[in-house]
């Protein structure tokens, strides 16, 4: 669900020599990973980091986060999450999605990062939004809307990309 925050479009400020990663890190509970993390990140010199499968508090809910340094914070925007919500709350997202989408400056890259809780097969008739390298062979009904979001934006779904390992393409 989008939160009920009014929203502010990210500030147009120019970027270059970004590195953006993903990290699946089984679970944040353990004492000592977050500083584990952050110290991994600093190495790596990851400016944007999507965290997969963190867990805390009481319950250890799988999740996804993402650690970015203060200098990009501005250029970002929160939504929340919509898993196992209604159709009519996954389409206001997209709706929200598009809106945000049409609000930022023409003619810059614009890179979407998170847990969109979708199936993205390798159907031949999405390509060249989706590529052939993704763990399932069918999408879902939230990766035909992930699909055609990408589709009407001229953009990838770069997790379908690039080869990996069976293990590596889940979380």
């Amino acid at each position: 669900m989008i939160t009920k925050q009014r929203l502010i479009l990210p500030r147009n400020v120019e970027i270059t020599d970004l590195c953006i990663g993903t990290w699946n890190v089984q679970s944040m509970y353990r004492t000592g990973t977050l500083t584990t993390v952050v110290s991994c990140l600093e190495r790596y010199r990851l400016d944007i980091t999507a965290v997969q499968e963190i867990s805390g508090g009481e319950k250890h809910e799988r999740g996804v986060g993402f650690i970015i340094k203060d200098k990009f914070l501005p250029n970002v925007v929160k939504f929340e999450p919509i898993k196992d919500k209604s159709e009519e709350v996954k389409n206001a997202f997209y709706d929200e999605l598009d809106r945000v989408c049409d609000g930022l400056t023409s003619g810059k890259p614009k890179i979407i990062i998170g847990d969109f809780n979708t199936k993205v097969g390798r159907e031949r008739i999405y390509r060249p939004t989706i590529g052939i390298n993704s763990l399932h062979s069918e999408s879902n009904e939230n990766g035909n809307k992930l699909i055609s979001f990408a589709t009407a934006r001229n953009m990838v779904i770069s997790s379908t990309m690039f080869p990996h390992k069976s293990i590596h393409k889940q979380t």
